[in-house]
């Protein structure tokens, strides 16, 4: 029943996701981006339900333990935010031969070449650009 709506959505002009599988092993509660999986063939019978999307991150995440080969079925997967809620991050402002470096606490998720809303130590909350290069 399953496989007949997706190719009726498929015919109708609607993209349906690949299957995807887990490429390394993701603890519960970790981000699960595409870098995370590969595609493959689906087994032919709906996995269990692993993932969870977190709305404020704005990424899904693995509801159990992940092992890899673990199939995922077939999911819509993003990009990870390079910075997502909770990370310390440094923000370093350069004018001349002066540079000045200030730890903050991210509020929100970041994505290269944005802005996010960051707390400092003292406490107070101010938008800041995205910190260069994403994290691993």
């Amino acid at each position: 029943m399953i496989g007949a709506l997706l190719l009726a959505a498929g015919a109708a002009g609607v993209t349906v996701p690949p299957c995807r599988f887990v490429i390394r092993p993701i603890g519960t509660g970790g981000a699960v981006t595409a870098a995370d999986t590969v595609e493959g063939s689906c087994s032919g019978r709906p996995p269990a339900r692993r993932l969870r999307y977190d709305a404020r991150a704005k990424v899904a995440r693995a509801a159990v333990d992940l092992a890899s080969g673990d199939e995922l079925g077939r999911v819509f997967l993003s990009d990870r935010p390079g910075v997502l809620p909770g990370d310390s991050i440094v923000l370093t402002a350069t004018i001349g031969p002066v540079a000045v470096a200030k730890s903050v606490t991210a509020l929100q998720p970041g994505y290269p070449g944005g802005r996010l809303f960051v707390r400092d130590e003292a406490g107070q909350v101010f938008s800041a650009p995205y910190p260069g290069e994403a994290r691993p």
